[in-house]
């Protein structure tokens, strides 16, 4: 069901945002299924608002880390 909604949404040229990705067996799962974000406890844990600055320059080389408008 997973991947035949990615499919659609691939056809349909729709970006795909994964959510509560928890586990490394369900990024690869949804990688190889072609979506294509992802978010999660197994990329960060939940931080204060004030952490995050620092989080994002930590890691400003990572494309995994990417800003979307809300």
């Amino acid at each position: 069901m997973i991947r035949s909604l990615l499919e659609l949404a691939a056809r349909l040229k729709l970006w795909v945002v994964a959510e509560d990705v928890d586990q490394q067996s369900q990024q690869n799962f949804l990688a190889g299924a072609g979506c294509d974000l992802m978010q999660g406890f197994h990329f960060v844990r939940p931080m204060s608002g004030a952490a995050v600055p620092d989080r994002l320059a930590a890691h400003s080389h990572n494309r995994a880390l990417e800003t979307v408008d809300a």
